[in-house]
């Protein structure tokens, strides 16, 4: 069955669960500020969108009275990996100071191929790029991994001054050279940032951007989101990412900052289940980085689940491979998606 172009999914999350998506920070996607031409109406940090989050969550019941009291849970990926724990410590924090009918009841969250820890991330590109991993090839010749192995240590010495003093000039410092020298070496070679197994551009891997783009800004859709009745200034078209606010979350260094404080805060919180799974074709969000960010959290089953071995995932894959690993303790499961890279959901939706 198709309408307006798009095809109905028989597997999607909303034939068993309330799926709300939110366009954050504000200024990205449709999601505005009241004052749009004041550049300091944006957020830089996202210790303050985490605010304007906790707002839309706070005012979900207003609108659909039948979601009041349902259990939350708060899901994103790649830089997903900075906003989610964030986000979720600050509604834990939230709730200390309101009574408990106000509270809201955050029971889980899921990071998809997540930016977390930057000391971790970036340094990792040298080992995926360089070492063979899960059967997927270097990506880097010699010369390049010699220098990539210079700057992973240097880079992994700056950003542990930059989270033991988390100034913005600090961070910016310490983002810059790493970026550099960890994550800018990828345009050398013509691989798929995204997925190490493509070898197109990424415009060209992933047409469906485009299409993403032309349903969003049809005259239907902004119909239905009274886009152009019941805001009271022109909101322009839809894209996939906000340069500008980009820039702005650059200059405070939030991109540099370290979310694992904030991860550490949700993992002590009981009743609180957090998942964390990554494609492993994925170079941009490495799942060596990601994995070597979760085995260093200090919290109560830290020990435990560092020591836990990768298990084989009970699926096959479309080609009849395993699926994948997994490991987990109470609280924290980890799975690692054989075929997948940074756009999980899109190239693996079936198959695991």
């Amino acid at each position: 069955m198709k309408h307006n172009k798009t095809a109905l999914n028989p597997y999607s999350w909303t034939e068993a669960y309330n799926v709300i998506y939110v366009d954050q920070p504000a200024g990205v996607g449709y999601s505005y500020v009241d004052h749009p031409t004041n550049e300091e109406s944006y957020p830089k940090r996202s210790e303050e969108s985490a605010l304007d989050f906790i707002a839309v969550v706070r005012l979900l019941p207003e609108a659909f009275p039948e979601l009041a009291g349902r259990a939350i849970h708060i899901a994103g990926e790649s830089y997903a990996g900075r906003y989610i724990p964030v986000y979720a410590a600050a509604i834990l924090d939230y709730n200390l100071q309101v009574p408990a009918p106000a509270r809201l009841p955050l029971r889980s969250i899921m990071v998809g191929n997540g930016f977390t820890d930057m000391g971790d991330q970036l340094p990792a590109g040298y080992d995926t790029g360089c070492f063979t991993h899960h059967d997927i090839a270097p990506i880097f010749n010699d010369t390049e991994c010699a220098s990539m192995a210079v700057a992973a240590a240097r880079c992994e010495i700056l950003q542990e001054q930059c989270e033991a003093n988390p100034d913005e000039i600090i961070c910016a410092a310490s983002g810059r050279y790493c970026v550099e020298n960890l994550f800018d070496v990828i345009d050398n070679v013509s691989v798929d940032r995204l997925n190490r197994n493509n070898t197109c551009p990424p415009n060209d891997c992933y047409p469906i951007v485009d299409k993403i783009g032309e349903y969003m800004n049809s005259a239907s859709v902004r119909q239905a989101l009274e886009l152009d009745s019941a805001v009271p200034f022109k909101i322009g078209d839809w894209v996939m990412e906000s340069k500008f606010i980009e820039k702005r979350y650059h200059d405070s260094a939030d991109f540099y900052t370290s979310s694992v404080p904030a991860l550490q805060r949700v993992l002590s919180e009981p009743g609180i289940e957090i998942l964390y799974y990554v494609g492993i074709n994925d170079w941009l969000c490495n799942a060596i980085g990601i994995r070597r960010t979760l085995d260093n959290v200090r919290w109560k089953r830290w020990a435990e689940f560092r020591a836990e071995p990768m298990q084989e995932l009970p699926w096959k894959s479309s080609d009849g491979g395993v699926g994948g690993w997994t490991k987990a303790v109470e609280g924290l499961d980890y799975v690692e998606l054989r075929g997948g890279g940074h756009l999980v959901s899109l190239l693996r939706p079936l198959s695991c």
